[in-house]
């Protein structure tokens, strides 16, 4: 009993640090990349990424362990080689990047938000078309 109350604690450590540790722009473009994929090795990620960005390959390896341990990436050994995934897709990590900065640096109000588009001047048909629907969802 004593292990499973170990365990619901590192888990529920996990989970906090996940929605604390939002990752940076480049740890997002970079999980991004990585998610358009069913796993990469390192040397893939730098060729692929890293190199086209300007990167050094220990920028690469220092940010995927950084998100691995933010547990936003898992790593798999295949044949001797680690291949890393995303566990998230990129739409889910484009709506966690948008919570996290919602919450931490607007501390939680959407005001800022209204007030930029409210300001903003040119929208695209589709970006209206969204704005409505979503105006008539909350009315309902």
């Amino acid at each position: 009993m004593c292990s499973d109350w170990r365990t619901l604690v590192q888990y529920v450590c996990i989970i906090k640090n996940m929605v604390e540790r939002a990752p940076a722009k480049f740890e997002f473009d970079l999980l991004q990349f990585i998610s358009q994929y069913d796993g990469l090795t390192v040397r893939q990620v730098f060729e692929e990424f890293g190199k086209p960005h300007g990167y050094i390959r220990g920028t690469i390896v220092k940010s995927m362990d950084r998100l691995l341990k933010k547990g936003m990436l898992e790593r798999t050994e295949v044949e001797g080689t680690y291949v890393y995934r995303s566990k998230f897709e990129s739409d889910k990590m484009e709506r966690r990047l948008v919570e996290s900065f919602i919450e931490h640096r607007l501390g939680g109000s959407l005001q800022p938000i209204v007030n930029f588009l409210s300001a903003k001047e040119n929208f695209t048909a589709e970006e209206i078309a969204q704005i409505r629907s979503l105006v008539e969802k909350l009315d309902a």
